[in-house]
C-alpha cells in the first residue's frame, strides 16, 4: 500500500503487549481528522474475563483459544481504514488525515484512551473531528451512523452526504452501557479516564495506567457500526430521546438535527438498506 514511510508504532502502557498503529497524512491546512479502528479481537472465552482483570495482559497468551476470528469486530472497520489511506496517499486532501489503528480495544478501550492522553493541549485544538469505526460493511447487518455516540451536525452532514452520493446509511443507536474508541476523544480528563477503567475493567481499573496522565479535552466524533448488532439500543434514539418537555409540559427538540435525524430515520425505516463499500470504493 506505500503507507510504510507515513506509519509508527506507539506502545500502549504497560499491561499491554499490543501496539497501536499510526498513519499520518499531512495536508497543508493545520487541522487533523482521525480515523479509528481497533484491530483486536474479543471472545466469550472465560479467559478473557480473567485478562480483563488485568486490563489485558493475558490476551496475547489466550488468542489461541478464542472461537471468533474477529472478521466483523473488527477487521471490517481495519479494512475501511486501510483503504481510505491508501487512497488519501495518492489523492490528495487538505487536512491532516491520522489513521489510528488500535489495540486493546476489547480491553478497556486501552489503545485510544493512551493516545489521546499523549496528545498535547495544541494537538487537541488542531482536531477537526473524530471518526471510529467498529464493524460495518457486512451483507447481514446494515451499517448506521450511531446517533446518541456521536455529534449532531456530523451525523447530519454523513446522512447528507450518504444521500448525495447515493450509498444507503441508517441511523442507529448505542445500547446503555457500550462504548467505543470515540468515546476517549470525546471527552477526556483523568476523574473519566479512571471511572472508565473501573467500569470496564473492574479491579483492574486501579492499576496503573498510562491514560491517566491526561487533561480535559474534547472533540467532536462520529461513530459508524453495523445497526442490527446495536438493536438493545437501537430503539433508543426515539423522540423521547430527541427531545425534551419544558416547564409547561410542551415538547421541545434538542437541537435542529435532532428533528432531521428523526425524520430520516422514519423514511429509511420505510426502505430499509445495506451498505455495501465495495460500491463506494472506500
Amino acid at each position: 500500500m506505500g503507507l510504510g514511510p507515513n506509519a509508527r508504532a506507539e506502545w500502549i502502557d504497560w499491561f499491554s503487549l499490543e501496539r497501536n498503529l499510526v498513519i499520518e497524512l499531512a495536508g497543508p491546512d493545520p487541522g487533523i481528522v482521525y480515523v479509528v479502528a481497533h484491530y483486536d479481537k474479543t471472545d466469550l472465552n472465560p479467559l478473557k474475563f480473567v485478562s480483563l482483570l488485568v486490563n489485558g495482559l493475558l490476551d496475547e497468551a489466550i488468542s489461541w483459544s478464542y472461537f471468533s476470528d474477529g472478521a466483523v469486530d473488527n477487521a471490517t472497520g481495519v479494512a475501511v481504514a486501510l483503504e481510505l489511506a491508501r487512497a488519501l496517499r495518492t489523492d490528495g486532501h487538505r487536512r491532516t488525515y491520522r489513521i489510528l489503528i488500535t489495540g486493546s480495544e476489547e480491553s478497556g478501550l486501552r489503545g485510544a484512551r493512551a493516545h489521546a492522553a499523549r496528545l498535547s493541549a495544541a494537538e487537541w485544538e488542531r482536531i477537526a473531528f473524530v471518526i471510529n469505526v467498529d464493524s460495518v460493511g457486512v451483507d447481514f447487518s446494515p451499517t448506521a451512523v450511531i446517533a446518541n455516540a456521536s455529534d449532531p451536525r456530523l451525523v447530519d452532514e454523513a446522512l447528507q452526504a450518504a444521500e448525495r452520493v447515493k450509498v444507503p446509511l441508517k441511523i442507529g443507536a448505542m445500547p446503555a452501557g457500550a462504548d467505543g474508541d470515540h468515546t476517549p476523544f470525546a471527552k477526556t480528563g483523568l476523574f473519566r479516564d479512571l471511572l472508565r477503567g473501573l467500569m470496564m475493567n473492574l479491579v483492574g481499573g486501579l492499576l496503573p495506567q498510562r491514560s491517566w496522565f491526561t487533561g480535559r479535552h474534547s472533540a467532536p466524533v462520529l461513530v459508524f457500526a453495523a445497526d442490527p448488532l446495536l438493536d438493545a439500543g437501537d430503539r433508543g434514539f426515539t423522540t423521547s430521546s430527541a427531545c425534551w418537555r419544558n416547564s409547561s409540559g410542551r415538547r421541545t427538540w434538542r437541537t435542529p438535527e435532532s428533528r432531521r435525524l428523526l425524520e430520516f430515520r422514519k423514511r429509511q425505516q420505510k426502505t430499509p438498506k445495506i451498505i455495501d463499500f465495495r460500491a463506494t470504493g472506500h
